[in-house]
């Protein structure tokens, strides 16, 4: 059999063990075999990406593992990696930026704060350096690693947070979202961020937290949405077939997502091709404990939620074993508040029997002190402690675990107590930190291309020149840029996709680039359908198109042809550009011509224009210049017959 289709885990462990020998060309073969039959490999990826570091390949090494962290978001150790490899780069700004993602998501050891102390001293910042190795000295003196941590600042472009939950007109059924949405808003709270929740508005301000993404009905909403959006799934995939070309898979296509469930971040990247999915734990905030005590509970077992034939099935046994049993749809708030504090247990069964644990229902019941019996087959994934808050038994188990518990008030009791305690534990506001770290900021959905000294806030600042400090640092005209991982101090660790801008702006730029074509096609390729690019160049006839020993080309109103009717030169056979306006910028001595000459005249006229002003517009070919492109692709067969 071929091995690279088999199981990669006991390749990679000798792999692992070649690398700690040091053996690292054959660690090396074995790691890339691995990554050649499954490229989504993050630890084969981030090994590779090592290895470069071990022999002195630094830049290689960062570009792995930076592409390992997108493959893997959650990875605080290749967050520490990509930081030991940044410091040797001599990138120490952008090395404590991975560090301290790293420890927030949670690798709080002595050597990373020891580290992150040394590079902020490195950058003069002695008093964060102090504290962060006062954190690593009680960490050793300890020896528990459970010293407290200096915090990490909440990013600042998360110092607002909307919580948007989408809510069609006539739809009751958002308010089953309420009790998470608000213990989100507590966390929030707590970590000192403003926080708001509205229903179906985005700001262009802060993050927008968007819950119920799925109920969005038309293209022209779900195009609305700014790029700082993040959207929260909550909807399990296997089961709930997601059809692809949906409105709702193109939005978990183009933005950042949460989901609270490993299987379904899996199933999202494999679907969406999306590599920033980010887990989101669901976990405790004060404000949640809202259900007060009832002085009677009538009820012995309380369900809500929608009805098929498996969950009707362990009602209708409750039942006939002599149980009071109860049933609620499509009831929230302070009515159903009263069901659940006038019940004994609660039930929680899953819709589909291979299912994802319902965390978002009991997570409130919990941190009320109820007392819940929970289907949790072999193949349900849940969290460990979740597990045990509750009673958690197989299906087949439900009926007479119900039972058990209704008659037996002391080991309810206890089963509250437990379940509260654990719960708990789990704190909301620092699974919302973790996540946060591990969210890279939105792009912006306009690139300044040849930033230089003219570096825009409000764009994706991308230049080949190190000195102008650009967002992305990268040749453009090189074909094998687009899918390479970069670390940017701004955004992350990120990973540029085709048709995701609106706006590419270069101001006296194509003219200082030697591989023309290729620089065009990249930015066709970058560009959504109707999305601009904005160009400033020297007229060919002005003393400013030759002053510049830099220069490589000079343009004239001819100079698009190749980017448009004759697309097919250039190999493009799905989309072109459109010449949308040329603007014609005047020299002093064009000025003064103006009344004397003819326009098209003037243009003629030596040093009477300095420079052109051109927008171009991305359109799909039709169906008629897709097939002639093909055609003159195709070349002539002169052939004799």
């Amino acid at each position: 059999m071929d091995t690279l289709l088999a199981v990669p885990d006991a390749d990679f462990d000798h792999a692992v063990r070649c690398f700690r020998e040091g053996e690292h060309t054959a660690a090396a073969d074995i790691f890339a075999r691995i990554v050649a039959a499954d490229p989504t490999h993050y630890q084969s990826v981030r090994h590779l990406g090592l290895i470069a570091h071990r022999i002195g390949n630094h830049e290689q090494a960062a570009e792995l593992i930076a592409q390992a962290i997108l493959l893997n978001p959650n990875s605080a150790d290749a967050f520490a990696d990509l930081a030991s490899v940044l410091r040797t780069l001599g990138r120490q700004q952008y090395a404590v930026r991975a560090l301290e993602t790293a420890i927030a998501m949670g690798l709080r050891t002595a050597r990373a704060f020891t580290d992150l102390g040394d590079l902020l001293k490195d950058l003069g910042r002695h008093e964060d350096a102090a504290r962060a190795y006062r954190a690593a000295q009680e960490m050793t003196r300890e020896g528990t690693g459970r010293a407290q941590a200096p915090k990490r600042p909440i990013p600042e472009h998360w110092q607002r947070v909307n919580l948007v939950v989408i809510e069609p007109d006539g739809y009751p059924h958002a308010a089953a979202l309420a009790d998470l949405v608000e213990s989100f808003q507590h966390a929030f709270a707590e970590l000192g961020v403003a926080v708001e929740v509205v229903c179906n508005k985005v700001s262009e301000q802060g993050m927008n937290l968007v819950f119920a993404a799925h109920l969005i009905g038309t293209r022209a909403i779900a195009d609305s949405l700014p790029a700082n959006t993040v959207l929260v799934n909550l909807e399990q995939l296997r089961g709930n077939k997601l059809e692809a070309g949906s409105i709702y898979a193109d939005l978990m296509s183009r933005f950042t997502v949460w989901d609270h469930s490993r299987r379904n971040i899996a199933e999202l990247r494999a679907l969406t091709g999306n590599l920033h999915v980010h887990r989101i734990g669901i976990g405790f905030a004060p404000g949640m404990q809202s259900i007060a005590p009832a002085a009677e509970q009538p009820t012995d077992v309380l369900f809500y939620g929608s009805l098929n034939d498996r969950r009707r099935a362990i009602l209708k046994a409750l039942q006939q074993a002599g149980l009071r049993v109860r049933h609620l749809f499509g009831v929230y708030g302070a009515e159903r508040d009263r069901a659940i504090a006038e019940t004994k247990v609660v039930l929680n069964v899953h819709f589909y029997e291979d299912s994802i644990h319902e965390i978002v229902r009991t997570s409130y019941l919990l941190a009320n002190g109820k007392a819940v019996v929970c289907e949790c087959n072999a193949d349900t994934e849940i969290d460990d402690d979740v597990r045990r808050a509750m009673v958690a038994v197989p299906y087949d188990g439900l009926v007479a675990a119900c039972i058990d518990l209704v008659k037996d008030d002391a080991r309810r009791r206890e089963v509250e107590q437990t379940g509260f305690e654990l719960f708990s534990r789990r704190s909301q506001a620092a699974m919302l930190a973790k996540a946060i770290a591990a969210t890279s900021p939105p792009l912006p959905r306009m690139i300044n291309l040849g930033s230089g000294k003219a570096w825009a806030p409000n764009y994706l600042n991308i230049d080949i020149d190190p000195k102008w400090g650009p967002d992305l640092l990268a040749d453009v005209s090189d074909p094998q840029w687009l899918g390479r991982a970069f670390l940017s101090r701004r955004f992350g660790v990120q990973r540029l996709s085709a048709e995701s801008f609106d706006t590419i702006v270069t101001m006296d730029v194509l003219e200082h680039v030697p591989a023309l074509p290729a620089f065009m096609t990249s930015c066709l390729g970058l560009l959504r359908y109707g999305g601009r690019m904005l160009i400033n160049v020297p007229y060919d006839l002005s003393y400013g198109a030759w002053q510049d020993p830099t220069h490589v080309r000079a343009f004239n109103e001819r100079s698009w042809l190749y980017y448009t009717d004759w697309h097919w030169y250039l190999g493009w056979t799905e989309a072109r550009f459109d010449v949308q306006s040329i603007e014609m910028v005047l020299s002093p001595l064009g000025q003064t011509l103006t009344e004397s000459m003819d326009p098209a005249d003037l243009h003629r006229q030596p040093r009477a224009v300095d420079s052109m002003k051109v927008v171009l517009v991305k359109r799909r070919l039709s169906d008629e210049e897709r097939e002639k492109a093909r055609q003159f692709l195709g070349g002539i067969d002169r052939t004799p017959a």
